[in-house]
């Protein structure tokens, strides 16, 4: 089976135990910002975790040192609206975050387990900006699972839900991004 990183929607925000923080931050005037997309600020922008698509890890820009990141609210199209200010979410080390599971290698496993949570995964970020938690073996994680599909919605285990276009239906998953990778 060949990989499969379609993104069906972006993540958003499950759980928050400290603080909600929502702010406007200017974009970074180049980059288009889509709704459910998570940047990190760097000198007061807001910025994409990477142009085009991709597998984010550890060790690469921004995931190479400790950023404040923030889940987009708004999509922003730089041609009509560059340098304006978006409204963001901020992610702490108490947020949980939810998104679909993809998988950038050869094997298209695009599903997790019970026996999935605690994993460390990285991520995998469409050429929209959107990401998803990305099923490989790894060594430069950025995620760790906290919960799976399986577990808190049971019902759906099976369903013809969560299908992207080609049709493959794809696990959610809730997951936190690494402390050690947040201001």
């Amino acid at each position: 089976m060949a990989a499969n990183v379609e993104i069906i929607q972006g993540a958003r925000i499950i759980k928050n135990g400290g603080e909600i923080t929502k702010d406007r931050y200017i974009n970074d005037s180049s980059n288009d910002l889509t709704a459910g997309s998570i940047c990190y600020l760097s000198a007061g922008t807001m910025v994409p975790l990477r142009s085009g698509a991709g597998v984010l890890s550890t060790g690469a820009s921004p995931f190479d040192a400790a950023n404040q990141y923030f889940v987009v609210r708004e999509t922003v199209d730089v041609s009509e609206d560059a340098a304006t200010y978006v409204a963001v979410q901020e992610i702490n080390a108490d947020t949980v975050l939810e998104a679909y599971v993809v998988d950038s290698s050869e094997s298209g496993d695009v599903e997790m387990a019970v026996a999935d949570i605690g994993a460390k995964h990285p991520l995998y970020m469409s050429a929209t900006g959107l990401v998803g938690v990305d099923n490989v073996d790894n060594t430069a994680p950025i995620v760790v699972i906290e919960d799976v599909m399986d577990n808190y919605e049971p019902y759906q285990m099976g369903g013809d839900f969560e299908k992207d276009s080609s049709g493959v239906r794809h696990d959610r998953v809730q997951f936190k991004i690494l402390g050690a990778l947040l201001v």
